[in-house]
């Protein structure tokens, strides 16, 4: 069987650990159209189940929530300290704000296994 990890975000299987020629940016898009391939379902299903799952994570990180996907990962909600910076070709002193943003932590050799 096909996995998501056997693919790469413009459909194309790879095997063997080959590597797609496309850029490593990976959209939307590009997922709901491997889903779409992967599975047999339409497009728009494949897209309403990649809407619904984009929902549900960014409600949950919202709400300060942390989520954990077994085998992918957890995901969990992080605030930044606003902090002074300072502008590299002025040299002046600069207020960065505070900011929320989402810390993510693979499991052990997920990354190694993968690459």
């Amino acid at each position: 069987m096909t996995t998501l990890l056997d693919m790469c975000h413009c459909g194309a299987i790879l095997e063997g650990g080959r590597k797609c020629r496309h850029s490593a940016k990976a959209t939307k898009e590009d997922l709901v159209r491997a889903a779409s391939k992967m599975c047999w379902a339409t497009y728009a299903q494949c897209q309403s189940a990649v809407e619904a799952l984009l929902a549900v994570l960014v409600g949950r990180l919202a709400m300060g929530h942390t989520v954990q996907i077994r085998g992918f990962g957890t995901l969990r909600p992080h605030r930044t300290k606003a902090r002074r910076g300072r502008n590299v070709r002025t040299g002046a002193s600069v207020a960065i704000p505070a900011q929320k943003t989402v810390k993510v932590k693979f499991p052990k050799g997920y990354l190694d296994a993968r690459s």
